[in-house]
C-alpha cells in the first residue's frame, strides 16, 4: 500500500518535471523567433 502511493507520488513529480520541460523548451523557441 504505501509504495504503490509512494510510486504515483513519483508519477505525479515526473509529470510536472517533464510539462515543465516542455513548456521551457517551447518558451525559448518562441523567443528565438
Amino acid at each position: 500500500m504505501l509504495s504503490t502511493e509512494r510510486t504515483e507520488k513519483s508519477v505525479e513529480v515526473l509529470a510536472a518535471a517533464e510539462e515543465k520541460i516542455l513548456y521551457n523548451a517551447n518558451m525559448s523557441q518562441y523567443q528565438a523567433e
